[in-house]
């Protein structure tokens, strides 16, 4: 069994210093506790940089929820000559990850390669 969370920490920090310092601090305080709880093992916590969504070279996304006509006005897009798309099929990529901000690594990732 595993925990998974998620918290912002300032982009000066670093991940050593989110695990050792932030994170636990900030599992105490969630949890309620008067004392800060045992730093994770390296192998049991993992930092990622995340990137703000003005990082990412996109002209436009089409974003909504299941039913709402995303995949009609997919369709009628892609009649266009000069319409473009990042992948064959509806793209997961923009909530993939079950957040609102990407992460550093994925958004530098779509930008050298949008298909």
């Amino acid at each position: 069994t595993y925990l998974r969370s998620g918290l912002c920490a300032p982009a000066t920090c670093e991940s050593d210093a989110v695990r050792s310092v932030v994170f636990r601090r900030y599992m105490a305080y969630m949890l309620h506790l008067d004392f800060d709880l045992p730093a994770p093992k390296d192998w049991e916590f993992e930092a990622r940089e995340l990137a703000h969504w003005a990082d990412l070279d996109l002209d436009f996304a089409v974003v909504g929820v299941a039913h709402c006509g995303t995949t009609s006005l997919r369709r009628n897009l892609l009649r266009h000559p000069e319409v473009e798309l990042t992948s064959a099929d509806e793209d997961q990529w923009l909530h993939r990850h079950d957040r609102v901000l990407p992460y550093r690594g994925d958004a530098e990732q779509l930008q050298a390669d949008p298909r």
